[in-house]
């Protein structure tokens, strides 16, 4: 980084950064500000987004699970509704694939018992839930660094928790792919029938036909193509996160302080 890496980590090093960063060009830091403005946009919806499939999906859990198992995560409500575009050879080698999956059983370490792969169902609710609050936490670090354009302190401090916010990043894309085209997850996605869930439906509706209290707009088909297509996107992003986010750090000039050329002069 630069001349020196200590510039970085000295408080010197820094205040030199600080008054480097007033000699850049204001095209730069515009192009700088347009750039994280974008990042925080894209975060923002992607993270917004699965706060809402997070939400229904707890909302399903809740009044429909009993508090004894997750519902959502076996596509289980409000019904099943088999998509008529599968032919039946595209059935039988999916749900073989599920069965294969699910007969893989692992240790646990601490209980000792033999766990199945498919306790947990396809684990989407957990997807949802951790990529909404990766992708917001996200969100807002970019702000900071959108500010950083023109700003030394938050430049700085953005740009290390980019770091931290990349790696968590990375088991976010991975399980939003991962499970969606995990055997559970493409079983799931047979189903098409309407899963967007409105609320209201009491313990004796649960029991019951709960298909009134639930819409159209979204379905577990959708919802896998919604991970797919969110999971691609974020491995793009994540790339660039990685490449070129701190890139700004990277450049900012070093203006040596009154402290460093008084040492020269001494030299």
């Amino acid at each position: 980084m630069g001349k020196n890496k200590k510039d970085f980590f000295s408080k010197s090093g820094r205040a030199g950064r600080a008054e480097g960063l007033k000699e850049e060009s204001g095209e730069r830091r515009w192009c700088y500000c347009a750039f994280f403005g974008s990042a925080t946009i894209i975060t923002a919806i992607l993270g917004v987004n699965y706060a809402f499939r997070a939400a229904n999906a707890h909302k399903i859990n809740k009044d429909f699970g009993l508090g004894l198992f997750m519902p959502y995560d076996w596509c289980a409500v409000p019904g099943w509704e088999q998509d008529p575009s599968l032919s039946l050879q595209d059935q039988i080698s999916i749900i073989a694939d599920r069965d294969a999956f699910c007969s893989i059983t692992t240790r646990d370490r601490k209980t000792g018992q033999e766990r199945g792969n498919c306790e947990g169902g396809t684990r989407w609710t957990t997807v949802f839930t951790y990529n909404a609050i990766v992708l917001l936490l996200m969100s807002l670090n970019f702000v900071m660094i959108t500010f950083g354009a023109f700003y030394w302190t938050p430049r700085y401090i953005g740009t290390i928790s980019n770091c931290f916010c990349s790696c968590f990043h990375i088991a976010g894309w991975a399980t939003a792919l991962g499970y969606g085209l995990s055997p559970m997850g493409r079983w799931c996605a047979m189903n098409i029938i309407g899963n967007q869930y409105n609320g209201g439906a009491s313990l004796l509706d649960s029991m019951g036909d709960p298909s009134k209290y639930f819409s159209d707009e979204s379905s577990y088909k959708k919802d896998q193509i919604f991970l797919l297509v969110c999971g691609a996107i974020q491995l793009a992003f994540w790339v660039v996160q990685c490449c070129c986010c701190w890139l700004p750090l990277h450049w900012t000039p070093l203006k040596e302080t009154p402290a460093k050329v008084h040492q020269h002069h001494e030299a």
